[in-house]
């Protein structure tokens, strides 16, 4: 039984213990801040379903890197910290248990229409064979019902 999620805050970072089990670390911040000394893989993100896999070559900070356009983000690679940003859109970790790789997800209205999670879980599927029920996923703070109002354009775009 997986110990229960508990988020707890130094110096400004919120991380998820959870993952820590697994040697990975996961953690959500209002800081722009290097991890590790390397620079964070961070898209430009456009409220679509596109997944960028962020490997070792290109992806290590180099200044003249290209940024991706993307709005989830997976790698296997040590070492390269993965960055995604939100406002009241919903962050999404994911941890692949078994092959060590992992996702960052943003989770707005257009993706989730568009399917972004199980878009990522499928590119994490064929790049490094992951199997879904090998996932842990957790969910980062988000907007509320309570402070979010839609219009009737909403009603068919979701079940």
């Amino acid at each position: 039984m997986p110990q229960p999620l508990i988020l707890k805050k130094s110096d400004g970072f919120y991380e998820i213990p959870l993952f820590e089990e697994f040697n990975a670390r996961a953690l959500f911040t209002t800081r722009e801040k290097s991890i590790n000394g390397s620079k964070l893989v961070s898209p430009t993100q456009v409220h679509g379903d596109s997944v960028y896999c962020a490997e070792a070559a290109g992806a290590s900070g180099e200044a003249d890197a290209p940024v991706p356009e993307a709005d989830a983000l997976i790698t296997r690679c040590r070492n390269i910290p993965l960055a995604i940003r939100t406002a009241d859109c919903l962050p999404v970790f994911l941890l692949d248990t078994s092959r060590r790789a992992i996702a960052m997800i943003h989770a707005g209205w257009k993706g989730m229409r568009k399917k972004i999670i199980s878009k990522t879980i499928k590119q994490m599927e064929i790049k490094f064979l992951t199997g879904p029920s090998e996932l842990i996923a957790v969910l980062g703070p988000a907007i509320r019902p309570c402070c979010y109002e839609v219009g009737e354009e909403f009603r068919g775009y979701f079940d």
